[in-house]
């Protein structure tokens, strides 16, 4: 069942990598470096298409083989940045005074720390002392999509006071130096990192992106599909590959049932943003939602620019909406849908409506 939101609305986005940039051929380095690859496993990473990707320390460093104390504590202080960063540019965009905060909502998967880097930010931003706190951890990739809805929810019960959701991920701080299995040379080879931070309320103006509602859905018996396997040496990726033959068969209906429950239908000229697995799972996805090529090359440009950035991708997608008016005028779309999966097996939506104003904004 979707949960409208109303008159709330998009009221400012930013976004943070780590500076050292990855490309396909440093990545095919790394992995002969860490794993002795053949050259057919070689190739299926090549043809997935991440040309470019963020990760928070330099290929040697994942080379040497971390212990788990290390690689978190790593990805902590890299978390804690990032979170300022996409936090501090979505304010401004905003234009709200971090004293106006409401409430902070932080989701993260690979960054294990209490506190985090919600508490991190009070103090640096100038965020109110009685700020409320709400820390997600372990939605994985549905963490974006699904913290935005929670954040939202959180704004419309305030009456509309500003809530600061962030999704931050190092994935790269899981990467397993010594483990050859499909899973994790997968991570290693399309995982990223980085930080989304939206601010959303009462909206000032007609050129915000307002949000219509969200929809959360676990489907039932999938619980061991995917997820972290804790083991001496850290947090482990788990997943079955029988997720994506389940999203196949759901994702059509889910989409429309979202919007229906929004008081929308589905059209032809809606922008759906899909999180970013693989090229094959975002091609295929793609085909049974019939989207088009440019909506198609958004979802697809998000995976080979920047890696699979796990529950930020999908925002980082619709930033990337919001800056390209070619989209605007090839979809004529008036509703962008945010489509984010992960553990639970969980599929988490936010539908959320444009005007033509919108064009441009961040």
């Amino acid at each position: 069942m979707s949960h409208p939101h109303p008159n709330i609305a998009v009221l400012g986005l930013g976004t943070a990598v780590p500076p050292v940039d990855l490309d396909m051929a440093g990545t095919l380095r790394l992995l002969s470096n860490m794993f002795g690859l053949p050259n057919r496993v070689l190739a299926m990473i090549e043809r997935q298409g991440v040309e470019h990707r963020a990760i928070m320390r330099e290929p040697e460093w994942y080379v040497a083989g971390h212990s788990y104390h290390e690689r978190n504590g790593t990805a902590l202080e890299v978390a804690n940045q990032l979170t300022h960063d996409a936090a501090k540019a979505a304010l401004s965009l905003a234009r709200v005074e971090p004293s106006e905060i409401a409430a902070v909502v932080l989701a993260t998967s690979t960054v294990v720390a209490m506190p985090g880097p919600d508490a991190a930010i009070i103090e640096a931003l100038g965020l109110s002392p009685f700020v409320l706190r709400v820390p997600i951890w372990g939605r994985g990739c549905a963490g974006g999509v699904g913290g935005l809805n929670v954040a939202s929810k959180l704004s419309a019960a305030m009456d509309g006071r500003p809530v600061l959701f962030v999704a931050v991920e190092c994935c790269t701080a899981n990467v397993q130096a010594g483990d050859r299995s499909l899973t994790n040379v997968l991570i290693s080879a399309m995982y990223a990192d980085g930080a989304v931070a939206v601010v959303v309320g009462a909206p000032s103006d007609s050129r915000q992106l307002r949000i219509e509602g969200g929809q959360s859905m676990t489907l039932p018996a999938t619980a061991d599909l995917s997820g972290w396997d804790v083991a001496e040496n850290g947090l482990c990726y788990r997943f079955d590959s029988v997720a994506t033959t389940l999203l196949a068969t759901r994702i059509a209906a889910a989409v429309a049932h979202a919007q229906a429950s929004c008081g929308l239908q589905r059209s032809a000229s809606d922008i759906v943003l899909l999180q970013p697995v693989s090229a094959d799972a975002v091609k295929a996805q793609s085909d049974i939602l019939k989207l088009q090529d440019s909506v198609r090359s958004i979802n697809l440009n998000n995976l080979s620019s920047r890696g699979n950035l796990s529950g930020p991708a999908v925002l980082f997608a619709l930033q990337d909406v919001l800056e390209s008016p070619t989209t605007w005028e090839s979809t004529e779309a008036t509703t962008v849908v945010l489509f984010g999966t992960g553990p639970g097996y969980s599929l988490e939506q936010v539908v959320l409506r444009l005007s033509p104003s919108t064009r441009g904004t961040k």
